[in-house]
């Protein structure tokens, strides 16, 4: 029977949200909701599992935690990167280590908006006076008019800029890879931290990725 763990399903919705139909009958799946930190602990709940799926960065798989789950053959993360799985260990140990694609790309854009959002219109804030009886305690900003900084023009960073548009702040992305024509950017040469911006969502770039995070 091959042993399938799940790892960091916060929110319970591991098994709702893929064809687990798939798998063959001798598989066992099971579903692990918390987070461990301790790496003793980690290794001995993953011990006896031949697969473990991992949900994007939460749990890091490096060399020493890898070593110490002797019976571990397949590391899948959703997405088709993750920079907390040190792959290099993972081939020298005979693990494969594979990715999911066809996940959406927009989630990550509207979160950015929404932080900056409630970053310039102190929405956090002003929900929390509210709930304690106080209406209207600042004055927020105005995107309109404002220099919209994107760091890395990716697909994730276009679409940032594009939402942008519709806000009317001006798009100025910086990245050191070839950047998207049809978002209507200017490109500035990268500068330390300190350029006259308002907004600054930051993509994160990885080295030969084209721009995706």
């Amino acid at each position: 029977m091959a042993r399938v763990a799940v790892l960091d399903d916060y929110q319970g919705v591991a098994l709702e949200m893929a064809d687990w139909s798939a798998l063959t009958p001798d598989c066992r799946v099971q579903v692990f909701r918390d987070h461990l930190i301790d790496r003793d602990a980690l290794a001995a709940r993953l011990r006896d599992f031949e697969i473990v799926t991992c949900m994007r960065e939460r749990t890091p798989f490096r060399r020493d935690l890898l070593e110490r789950l002797p019976n571990l053959r397949l590391l899948v993360t959703t997405g088709m990167r993750n920079a907390a799985i040190d792959v290099e260990a993972a081939t020298d140990l005979g693990v494969l280590v594979c990715g999911t694609a066809g996940g959406p790309e927009s989630p990550p854009a509207e979160l950015t908006w929404g932080l900056i959002l409630a970053l310039v219109r102190h929405i956090p804030r002003e929900d929390a006076a509210t709930r304690r009886g106080h209406w209207g305690t600042t004055v927020g900003m105005s995107l309109e008019n404002r220099v919209l900084g994107v760091l890395g023009l990716g697909r994730l960073g276009a679409k940032v800029a594009r939402v942008g548009h519709r806000v009317e702040p001006e798009p100025d992305s910086r990245a050191s890879h070839p950047v998207r024509s049809d978002v209507g950017h200017k490109r500035r040469t990268l500068r330390p931290l300190g350029y006259p911006h308002d907004p600054r969502p930051a993509e994160c770039t990885n080295p030969g990725t084209g721009g995706s995070p």
